[in-house]
């Protein structure tokens, strides 16, 4: 039998800010500022026929025009964080 293991995404998301020394509250607002083209998120959002009260937390890329997901057709996206750099391979 297969067992899976769920994963709070608010605890996701605190945990990649304190491993990165980034501020857990420093998501950013689409209304201040956008991420520039090209660039992968972390990112609140509510499906478009739902109440904003209904947030969930993905990851989305921003094309320079809209938000994309895989997971999630039309998500509106209200606040963002870039993902972190990858983990650098140590030397041997």
């Amino acid at each position: 039998m297969k067992q899976t293991m769920t994963i709070d995404p608010f605890v996701l998301v605190e945990n990649v800010a304190e491993d990165n020394n980034v501020p857990v509250n420093s998501w950013i607002s689409v209304e201040d500022r956008m991420p520039k083209p090209r660039t992968l998120c972390v990112v609140v959002f509510h499906l478009l026929h739902c109440p904003p009260s209904l947030q969930q937390i993905g990851i989305a890329y921003f094309n320079g025009l809209y938000w994309d997901s895989s997971d999630v057709l039309f998500p509106v996206v209200t606040h963002w964080i870039p993902l972190p750099k990858p983990p650098k391979e140590e030397e041997k």
